[in-house]
């Protein structure tokens, strides 16, 4: 039975596209003065216009707030963005999304006025 379920992982796990990752990290800060979140999605890539973070999904308080496709991230080492978001309060629960084009996902999340 343990080598039907090592056997089926392996035969799973080489189905999966070469090279295709999620993301590593996602970095958020938010900007008091400014109102603005600042997001920093580290996916390194050698290729950022064929494997990248093709879409961003947003949460505020765990409402869908923003949902943001790409079709190429900022260059080799990732995606960054900026949203303008005023009325957040100290508490407020931001949460990140990241989606491989690929493979994947990664997740980060934020208190704002911790």
């Amino acid at each position: 039975m343990k080598k039907k379920i090592l056997m089926t992982l392996i035969v799973l796990v080489g189905f999966l596209p070469v090279g295709a990752h999620p993301a590593q990290v996602v970095q958020m800060a938010y900007n008091t003065e400014m109102k603005t979140l600042s997001i920093d999605i580290i996916h390194p890539t050698r290729d950022p216009a064929g494997h990248y973070i093709g879409q961003v999904t947003l949460t505020l308080n765990g409402e869908e707030w923003v949902v943001q496709k790409f079709r190429a991230q900022t260059d080799k080492k990732g995606l960054r963005l900026n949203y303008y978001m005023p009325g957040l309060k100290k508490g407020d629960k931001v949460n990140v999304m990241a989606r491989c084009n690929k493979f994947g996902n990664k997740g980060g999340g934020l208190i704002i006025g911790q």
